[in-house]
């Protein structure tokens, strides 16, 4: 049985490889996803919780595809989903570390940055039609995002954005 331990200062590769070991089976031939191996992925993600953190895990992430002989794309693209997790990043050798693994909350910190913010999570309920209202209002504060404005389809972004400045 794996045990997985919160992470108290910033996240190294060897935790990150730590955390992945149980996926390896996984990752070269597929089959069932070993509970371990989720265990492990939702474990660093509930970690990861700042931009640094998040690219640290995406950069041992990449060195483990340089390491690793014989991963297969599609299964290492499928952990997350399999797992239950979203990522700011795709799962592939090539991914840029340094764009798109910025969190919302990290996000949200510039008059630019919460309008932005705004407008994605206007689209997300576009996109989806069977979010509950009530649930989405208060993931937010669920994941300690700071938001400024409520998380509404009917939210006026550059309201709310211009009454924070």
């Amino acid at each position: 049985m794996v045990v997985v331990a919160p992470y108290a200062d910033a996240i190294t590769c060897g935790q990150v490889t730590s955390s992945v070991v149980p996926c390896f089976g996984y990752l070269s031939k597929g089959g069932p996803m070993p509970p371990a191996c989720c265990r492990g992925v939702v474990g660093l993600n509930n970690a990861a919780k700042t931009t640094a953190d998040r690219q640290t895990v995406c950069r041992c992430v990449k060195g483990i595809f340089v390491s690793t002989p014989g991963i297969n794309l599609g299964n290492a693209a499928s952990i997350p989903s399999k797992c239950g997790v979203n990522i700011p990043f795709k799962i592939e050798p090539t991914v840029d570390c340094n764009n798109g693994v910025v969190g919302l909350n990290d996000a949200a910190k510039t008059p630019a940055g919460r309008q932005a913010t705004c407008g994605c999570l206007k689209s997300v309920y576009a996109s989806n039609s069977g979010i509950n209202p009530s649930n989405a209002a208060s993931l937010p504060g669920k994941c300690g995002l700071n938001i400024p404005y409520k998380n509404s389809p009917n939210t006026d972004c550059s309201k709310y954005v211009k009454i924070c400045i």
